[in-house]
């Protein structure tokens, strides 16, 4: 239970940490012990993280990015079909016709806002709108910034935002940011001297185990260099040895260096077990760092994989939740395709564009009486209120 409990703490999951059971052990031998077998853990996961980015990226390339593509082309084929049969003259209502091209309108704004230099697009969405595509996307831009100062006023005060020459919101937040960093960053003050001697002690502490590090490293750096060895096949084996020798020196991996003495003397896990307690207090601040720098690693890449798994990546957090994440938007998006690829066959059929136009206005007209309904709602009052 104790060692569950002490995992925890480093934020590994329970029952990836096993410890063998060892009597009379002092704290610094116990911690030590729980530190490595979480670090191991940490490895593991870490790993496991990075294998299954790799995996997703490769096959969001290979699947999901042409889908996109293949969406994109065939939005801007429907779009020029029905702009076509617009213009050609089909049979439509008053109304149906003003609901088709709000819906047009819609559609080539949407691909516009994915790529600008669709010139064809925006050459349809003018036809049918009474403002052009860039003077609505200007007066778009300019009605975002203007909400985004007063936002960034009422949070943060005038102070703030006077004095900024941004174009659009989002240089206007990068503006804002840094003055927020600025104003963040902590005044020198003169350190006590209880303070300078923590802070001594602390650069001690580090460089005593940077001491550390590195005695280990050379240590071994000597006895597996490879220039050492005259023998074809062992001059390859410590090559090998080397590099992984210098990779765990460079990201300061004390497990990782403990592991390859113990690989090459059999005992240097145990030998630090048995080592002084000043030697372990040493091994256990290397210990700690490592483990700190691995968990900031793997929650760096978590959050870089929610944020490419888009609106519910906040609620992911396990390799196999990433990948069934990625399945159900690989399966809705070719389900969207063939939608859209059915659609467009309607529309570049004479015999069925008609009705098929009919069909995108009863749709349309469903939606605004759905808004307007809704509208209606959150602006009635509730019983509450009306009671007072």
């Amino acid at each position: 239970m104790k060692e569950s409990f002490q995992a925890d703490l480093f934020g590994i999951d329970p029952a990836l940490v096993v410890i063998p059971k060892q009597a009379k052990l002092s704290p610094a031998q116990q911690k030590f012990q729980t530190l490595t077998a979480t670090i191991e853990a940490s490895k593991t996961q870490l790993a496991a993280l990075q294998t299954l980015s790799q995996k997703l990226q490769s096959r969001a390339a290979g699947e999901l990015i042409p889908i996109h593509q293949q969406l994109a082309e065939t939005r801007t084929q429907l779009a020029q079909a029905v702009d076509r049969a617009l213009c050609s003259g089909v049979k439509l209502g008053h109304a149906q016709r003003r609901f088709v091209v709000s819906w047009l309108c819609e559609l080539c704004d949407l691909l516009l806002s994915e790529d600008e230099d669709l010139e064809l697009v925006c050459e349809i969405f003018d036809r049918h709108s009474s403002v052009s595509w860039k003077a609505m996307s200007e007066e778009r831009e300019q009605l975002l910034k203007s909400v985004t100062e007063d936002m960034m006023r009422n949070m943060f005060g005038d102070h703030m935002v006077d004095g900024h020459d941004a174009d659009n919101a989002e240089d206007l937040m990068h503006f804002v940011q840094d003055r927020l960093d600025s104003c963040a960053q902590p005044k020198a003050r003169k350190k006590t001297a209880k303070q300078q001697e923590k802070l001594a002690k602390r650069e001690r502490e580090a460089k005593e185990a940077s001491q550390s590090v590195r005695e280990m490293y050379r240590k071994l750096a000597s006895a597996i260099h490879p220039d050492r060895e005259s023998d074809t096949s062992l001059r390859t084996l410590r090559t090998e040895q080397m590099q992984r020798l210098n990779q765990a020196y460079e990201s300061n991996d004390l497990l990782g260096l403990l592991s390859l003495q113990q690989e090459l003397e059999g005992v240097a896990m145990q030998d630090a077990m048995n080592a002084s307690e000043e030697r372990l207090k040493v091994f256990i601040r290397v210990l700690d760092e490592q483990h700190k720098t691995l968990r900031e690693e793997f929650n760096e890449l978590l959050s870089v994989m929610q944020q490419a798994a888009g609106e519910d990546g906040l609620f992911l957090s396990t390799p196999a939740q990433f990948e069934a994440h990625f399945e159900l938007t690989l399966r809705d998006i070719r389900q969207l395709l063939q939608m859209l690829q059915d659609d467009l066959q309607s529309a570049q059929d004479p015999t069925r564009v008609c009705y098929y136009m009919a069909e995108v206005a009863e749709a349309v007209k469903r939606e605004k009486q759905y808004e307007r309904r809704s509208a209606k709602r959150s602006n009635r009052p509730n019983a509450q209120q009306t009671r007072r």
